[in-house]
């Protein structure tokens, strides 16, 4: 059954528009999740009870978080991704399995099987390609990690995947992602840089690999996936995520630790939030 997806603007109209629909729920059926953009919101379409909406953040994960912590009702909670950013301790604020809602679907291994199906004509298996993605990915992520451990400041929006990838040797060549990196961070001091890189050298023998899960940011796994998959077929990225998505059945969901905490969220508070898969049978 579909669920209403919300999209505010700005903070003060989605906090405005969310307590008046709860103060005009004289029943108190009506909930709200809100997450962190559109690919969520397609994710949760027909995942949650008939009387839940689905609000998109007015701006990304930070404004998940904005938006529950000014609404003191247990009607409303939040879910995003954990990406490398320190975990927020909120009752009303849930996360993905793994770092992200991607890596959450990559790490079934019948959604994975169905998009290695669909797009994947290499050599590898499908166990050893997902572990190689993860692995080529180790030295871009920690990155990613340390930079937000550290705060060190650098800007990864608009990093071209396809100027990082080894078309000959068919991975991504890390000397390549930091040439990207220093030119999306033209305005920072190169010595900088390389003092960041110095360190994430340092850090890469100490990175285990099988945390690499719960930090690799989906985007750079789907991105990686398209460069190995794509050759002159033309892939499209979006169409990856519909395909993962829609591989990702009702059942997947309900054997993963989110959907365990949302019951027991609703459980606890008698906020009704997910819908009873009709396909399953009782004895």
């Amino acid at each position: 059954m579909s669920n209403s997806i919300r999209n505010y603007l700005d903070k003060e109209t989605a906090i405005s528009e969310i307590r008046l629909l709860l103060y005009s729920d004289y029943e108190h059926k009506k909930s709200f999740i809100v997450v962190e953009g559109e690919d969520d919101c397609r994710f949760f379409k027909g995942k949650l009870n008939e009387d839940v909406d689905i609000v998109e953040s007015f701006s990304g994960k930070h404004g998940v978080l904005e938006i529950i912590s000014e609404i003191n009702d247990d009607r409303v909670i939040g879910i995003r991704d954990k990406d490398c950013d320190p975990v927020t301790e909120h009752q009303r604020m849930f996360y993905y399995d793994y770092s992200c809602l991607e890596v959450m679907m990559i790490m079934n291994d019948m959604t994975w099987q169905s998009l290695c199906y669909q797009f994947y004509d290499g050599e590898l298996s499908i166990d050893e390609l997902r572990s190689k993605i993860f692995y080529d990915l180790k030295w871009l992520t920690l990155f990613r990690k340390l930079n937000s451990e550290r705060e060190w400041g650098i800007r990864f929006d608009g990093f071209s995947y396809s100027n990082a990838w080894n078309e000959n040797e068919c991975f991504f060549d890390n000397e390549l992602v930091f040439i990207e990196l220093k030119n999306i961070n033209a305005d920072k001091q190169e010595e900088r840089l390389f003092q960041c890189k110095t360190d994430v050298d340092g850090h890469l023998a100490f990175f285990d690999n099988d945390d690499l899960p719960f930090f690799t940011q989906g985007h750079d796994f789907i991105n990686y996936f398209k460069c190995i998959c794509d050759g002159r077929k033309g892939i499209i990225i979006k169409t990856i995520g519909q395909v993962l998505r829609g591989a990702y059945r009702l059942d997947d969901f309900e054997k993963s630790q989110l959907y365990e905490r949302l019951t027991n969220y609703s459980a606890n508070t008698g906020v009704r939030l997910l819908r009873m898969n009709q396909s399953r049978t009782f004895v």
